[in-house]
C-alpha cells in the first residue's frame, strides 16, 4: 500500500476511534491502535505524541475535523463539529466511505455480505472538469444526447451549480443566450471540454435554493410553489418521518389510523411519482387539482394491468395554437422581456409539450397529423425541421390536405381517415370544439389559456 494511501486510512482510522469513544485519552487511543491489524504493521509500536499532533493538524486541513483536547476531564479528545461528518459534502462521504473501507480491509470475507446501491453508469468522470470550469468561471461545450435520441446536440453553457439526486449527478446551467437554467444529467453526456470564454454568475444565485422548492431536480416554473397536505396510513409513517419526501415536510396530525402531513413545495412529476410510491397507503387531501391529478396516474397504472382489448389509437390529429402555445406562457414571456417567437412562430408551452410527451409516451407509436393553420403557412418539411429544432416527442406523420372542400376541422379529420381506411383509432387535440358527434369521445379540447395539461388527457375515451 502507498505511503500517501496509507496515512489518510491512518487519519479515518483515528477519527473514527474518537468519534466512537467520544473522549478518549492518547493512552487509550493507542491501546485500540496495538490490537489493530488492518493498518498497524508488524514492527510500528504506540504512536507518538508529536506524531499523533501532526495527525490532529493534518486531519482539521483535510477533513475540516477539529479532534481537540479537554484538558479538564483527564486531557481526553473529542471531535468538536461532529456536524462535519454528517452534513452532505464530498469530504464526509469520503471520510465514511473509508472508514467502513479500512474494516473491510481486515476483513475481506465480510465483504461479500455487503451490498452496495447501483448509481447512473457514467456521468462521475465529469465531475472534475465541471468543478474546474466552475472555480475558474469558464463556459462548458457540452456534447449531450437526451434519452430516446441518437442525436448527440453541442451545447455552450455557463456551468452554475451540480446537483445528485436518486442516483444520478446533475448540472445546472445557463444556455448561451438564454436566462433561465437548464438541468442536464451528467450520465447523458457523450463530451465535454473546458472553453477559454469566461462568464459572471448572478452573485444570488445558490443551488440549494434553486431547488429548494421541489422534490429532485425537475423545477417547473409553471407549477406555484404550494402548501400539499398528505394523509399517511400505516406502516409507511414512521419512513417518510425518518427520510423526509421533502425538507419542509412537518406533522399536522398523528392518529391511530393515519398521520396528516404539510409540505411546501413546487408539486412536481418527482413529487407525484413519490407519492405513488407510497401506494395505497397514502393520499392527497390537498390541493383538489394535484389529489386529481395522483388520482388520475393511479388509475392510468392500473389501467397498465387491464387488458381491455381496445385496439391502440394510430392517429393523433393535432392542432398548435392553443393547445401546444398557451396564453399564459407567452404572456410570462412577455411581461419577462423574453422572446415569444422563434423562425418558426410562436413558441410552445412547456407545460403543455410534457403533457403531449406523457400521450406519446402511452401509445409510442402514434403517428401524429398536423391539423394546426400553420400548415396553411409552412411546408411539411418546415414543420418536421421546426419539430426536430424544439425537440418535440414523437414524429410528425403528415398534415391535412390544404386544399379540401370541407367545411369543418371534424369533416377534414373523417376524410382523412376515409382515405386511410380507418373509423375509430384516433385522437384528437385541439382548442375548438368543430367535430363530428361521433367523434366527440376522441376528443380533447384544451383551454387556449392554458394549454393542453396533463388533466386534459382524462377526456379520452379510448382506454
Amino acid at each position: 500500500m502507498a505511503t500517501s494511501v496509507r496515512l489518510i486510512r491512518r487519519y479515518v482510522w483515528l477519527v473514527e476511534t474518537v468519534r466512537r469513544a467520544g473522549q478518549i485519552t492518547l493512552e487509550e487511543i493507542n491501546r485500540k491502535w496495538l490490537d489493530d491489524r488492518s493498518l498497524r504493521l508488524e514492527h510500528e509500536k504506540a504512536i507518538p505524541e508529536r506524531t499523533f499532533h501532526r495527525h490532529r493538524q493534518a486531519i482539521a486541513d483535510l477533513f475540516g475535523i477539529d479532534i481537540l483536547c479537554n484538558r479538564y476531564n483527564g486531557n481526553t479528545y473529542y471531535i468538536d463539529n461532529m456536524e462535519a461528518l454528517s452534513r452532505p459534502s464530498f469530504t464526509s462521504r469520503l471520510f465514511n466511505g473509508l472508514a467502513i473501507d479500512n474494516q473491510l480491509a481486515a476483513n475481506k470475507e465480510i465483504a461479500l455480505r455487503i451490498s452496495f446501491e447501483e448509481m447512473a453508469s457514467g456521468g462521475s468522470e465529469y465531475l472534475s472538469p465541471i468543478i474546474e470550469a466552475m472555480i475558474g468561471s469558464r463556459k462548458l461545450l457540452l456534447g449531450y444526447r437526451k434519452f430516446g435520441q441518437s442525436e448527440i446536440k453541442e451545447r455552450v453553457v455557463a456551468p452554475y451549480g451540480l446537483k445528485q439526486s436518486a442516483g444520478r449527478w446533475y448540472l445546472a446551467a445557463k444556455n448561451e443566450g438564454y436566462d433561465d437554467i437548464t438541468v442536464y444529467a451528467l450520465d447523458r453526456f457523450e463530451s465535454l471540454d473546458i472553453t477559454g470564454e469566461t462568464f459572471e454568475i448572478d452573485r444570488g444565485f445558490n443551488i440549494d435554493e434553486y431547488f429548494g422548492e421541489v422534490v429532485g431536480t425537475n423545477v417547473d416554473m409553471e407549477l406555484d410553489c404550494e402548501k400539499v397536505k398528505l394523509r399517511v396510513y400505516g406502516t409507511q409513517r414512521p419512513y417518510i418521518e425518518s427520510l423526509p419526501i421533502h425538507k419542509s415536510q412537518r406533522l399536522l396530525e398523528h392518529t391511530r389510523e393515519y398521520s396528516d402531513y404539510e409540505l411546501t413545495l413546487r408539486p412536481e412529476r418527482e413529487f407525484q411519482r413519490a407519492v405513488l410510491a407510497l401506494g395505497p397507503e397514502a393520499e392527497v387531501i390537498s390541493p383538489r387539482w394535484l389529489r386529481d391529478e395522483i388520482k388520475w396516474l393511479a388509475e392510468e397504472t392500473a389501467g397498465r394491468y387491464i387488458d381491455s382489448g381496445v385496439e391502440a389509437p394510430e392517429y393523433l390529429f393535432l392542432d398548435f395554437d392553443g393547445v401546444l402555445n398557451s396564453g399564459i406562457y407567452r404572456n410570462r414571456l412577455a411581461v419577462e422581456g423574453k422572446r415569444t417567437n422563434d423562425k418558426f412562430g410562436p413558441l410552445f408551452d412547456p407545460s403543455a409539450v410534457n403533457a403531449l410527451s406523457a400521450l406519446i409516451e402511452k401509445y409510442p407509436g402514434m403517428k401524429i397529423v398536423v391539423t394546426s393553420s400553420w400548415r396553411y403557412m409552412r411546408s411539411f418539411d418546415e414543420l418536421r425541421e421546426m419539430w426536430k429544432s424544439r425537440e418535440m416527442p414523437g414524429k410528425l406523420h403528415s398534415v391535412l390536405p390544404r386544399d379540401t372542400f370541407c367545411e369543418t376541422r371534424g369533416e377534414e379529420v373523417a376524410e382523412y381517415l376515409r382515405e386511410h381506411g380507418k373509423s375509430s383509432s384516433y385522437i384528437i387535440i385541439d382548442d375548438e370544439n368543430d367535430f363530428t358527434e361521433e367523434q366527440q369521445s376522441r376528443c380533447i379540447i384544451t383551454d387556449p389559456a392554458t394549454g393542453l395539461r396533463l388533466s386534459d388527457l382524462k377526456s379520452i375515451n379510448v382506454y
